[in-house]
């Protein structure tokens, strides 16, 4: 899993007596590279990104020419996810988490099959 700081974010919940996560909204910035036929954010392999509704997720895609990412609802699927933004400007991608965005989510490279591996974006309560 690679925000680790969801387990600080919890505790605050708890400490704050917040009825919610969605208090504690957060932007997560990921590094999106492409190697070995594989994604990887901020240097780990195909990982489970795990996500709560109100956070917003970016995804720095400036170093991987020649990989279309997408965040979609099927593994190696080329039909993007709603509410994933993608910024050509900024060579990047934002998934803003809400209450409709599906629970279990890829990411995939419309050239490549199998680019995001067992990795995904789970969105959690």
């Amino acid at each position: 899993m690679l925000n680790a700081s969801k387990l600080v974010k919890c505790a605050t919940v708890v400490a704050l007596g917040l009825s919610s996560l969605q208090a504690m909204a957060e932007t997560f910035t990921f590094k999106v590279t492409a190697a070995g036929g594989k994604y990887s954010f901020n240097g780990q392999v195909t990982p489970v990104v795990k996500a709560s509704v109100g956070d917003t997720l970016v995804f720095d895609v400036s170093d991987i020419s020649g990989h279309p990412f997408y965040i979609t609802e099927k593994a190696d699927s080329r039909k993007p996810v709603q509410g994933a933004v993608s910024s050509a400007a900024s060579s990047t991608l934002t998934l803003n988490v809400s209450a409709t965005t599906p629970k279990n989510l890829f990411y995939s490279c419309t050239r490549h099959a199998n680019m995001g591996g067992k990795g995904g974006i789970q969105v959690v309560d």
